[in-house]
């Protein structure tokens, strides 16, 4: 191994590399924060169309909250509904725009592979495995598996079964 010249600061590295890792984690809990004010918002935001007449929420929004659009605040309400029942999903998610996609309020982005494969152009099976993963980890995270009953592991087990052939054949390639 070749030895680094003597100018060379390693300790300014590993102070280089420490800030680096925390930037990183209060970027990652900046972000967690970020949407748990969007969730609480938008169901804010559920809560007063629910007390208005139909058809004056527009106007509301746009009266009462003008630092944000009615396509976000639609968005944040949508956010909201979703949280209620898959929350657990969004934990994956490392910014709002992620939220977004994983709760289906927007579509996954378009492959720039240009490759033309399969893979490319935002498939909705790829999207479906995302989510699908996403579930069973939230699940795993609420109960381990040796928790689960036989059944529901078989029938995990043999519906998994085909994606690891397919996983399989990528690395093999």
């Amino acid at each position: 191994m070749s030895k680094l010249s003597a100018a060379f600061n390693i300790e300014e590295l590993r102070g280089a590399v420490r800030e680096a890792l925390e930037c990183r984690d209060q970027a990652m809990a900046f972000v967690h924060r970020s949407l748990q004010a969007v969730v609480r918002a938008g169901a804010l935001l559920n809560k007063a169309k629910g007390e208005l007449e139909h058809g004056e929420f527009i106007t509301w929004v746009e009266d009462n909250v003008q630092e944000i659009t009615h396509a976000t605040a639609t968005r944040w309400m949508k956010l909201a509904l979703f949280a209620e029942t898959h929350g657990e999903q969004l934990d994956e998610a490392a910014t709002v725009r992620q939220a977004y996609i994983l709760a289906g309020i927007l579509p996954e982005p378009e492959s720039s592979s240009g490759g033309g494969g399969a893979a490319s152009g935002g498939d909705a099976y790829l999207t479906y495995l995302v989510r699908s993963a996403t579930h069973i980890s939230a699940r795993l995270s609420q109960k381990p598996i040796t928790d689960w009953p036989a059944e529901d592991r078989r029938i995990l087990r043999d519906r998994l079964a085909p994606l690891v052939r397919i996983y399989e054949q990528l690395t093999a390639a």
